[in-house]
């Protein structure tokens, strides 16, 4: 009798153990953002990039998030365009953009690709940093040579957030310093007196947030129920846009996968 006893108990304690481990476990906010960002990106097809002229910047941009082919954009070498078909001079005022290059810089810090910024750094230095065609106020990268030669040699210099601003918009000075915080692992005092500047500016900005978030406490509650709470672009379609998503031409898409890129500490 006792061990029939014994062998029902430990029946039932496996049995109990069994159920335990099917139990669902609760979804944590980081998990329901990942699921929606690969629905999001398993829609993402070439097709984002036609017509707007900064090809370049989202495809690199997007690297952050999932390894891109962005070498057709640099012919020869060290010289990038916007866009890899005829859109200068028709659709656009310059052959490169400031964003284009802060872009390619992310992509060569998401590959650790060294010979794009030795590529990068010696055409510069030819052409004394005018790097395409158009106004100089397009293709002037001397903003950027900084940063560029910190990635390569980490030597970099900020003088000031006016520097750093230089006309350019919150976005440009977003994203520099995003690359900032994923070369140095932190922040200096100018960089994260902007970064609080561009969050008191915008503070429905899920990127800003984000990004201040992750230079200081580290909590993304608030960034990622922002992007929960957003449209659902496999309903309204890739090019759904609303309130505070992406910076002028880009892509809503684009936005929410860089964002959670930086959450995720990318």
């Amino acid at each position: 009798m006792l061990r029939s006893f014994k062998l029902i108990l430990i029946v039932a304690l496996l049995c109990s153990c069994s159920h335990e481990q099917h139990k669902t476990k609760p979804t944590s906010l980081l998990q329901r953002a990942e699921e929606k960002g690969e629905r999001i990106y398993a829609h993402i097809t070439d097709d984002i990039y036609i017509q707007r002229c900064d090809k370049l910047t989202f495809k690199a941009l997007l690297s952050v998030y999932r390894e891109q082919n962005v070498s057709g954009f640099e012919h020869p070498a060290g010289v990038w365009h916007r866009d890899n078909s005829d859109c200068y001079p028709e659709f656009s005022r310059s052959s490169i953009s400031f964003d284009g290059i802060l872009s390619v810089l992310h992509h060569a810090v998401s590959t650790n690709d060294l010979s794009l910024l030795d590529r990068l750094i010696n055409y510069g230095n030819d052409v004394e940093w005018i790097l395409g065609e158009g106004p100089r106020e397009y293709t002037d990268m001397h903003l950027l040579v900084p940063m560029i030669f910190n990635l390569r040699y980490n030597v970099l210099t900020l003088s000031s957030v006016e520097d750093a601003l230089s006309g350019f918009r919150g976005h440009l000075l977003a994203s520099y310093i995003w690359l900032s915080l994923r070369t140095d692992g932190k922040l200096n005092d100018l960089e994260l007196q902007a970064l609080k500047e561009l969050v008191d500016a915008s503070p429905d900005d899920p990127m800003y947030v984000s990004l201040l978030h992750r230079a200081t406490d580290g909590e993304q509650k608030e960034a990622l129920e922002t992007l929960l709470s957003h449209v659902d672009f496999e309903e309204e379609g890739i090019y759904g846009r609303d309130g505070v998503f992406g910076w002028g031409s880009a892509p809503a898409s684009v936005y929410y996968l860089i964002t959670l890129a930086i959450i995720k500490g990318d």
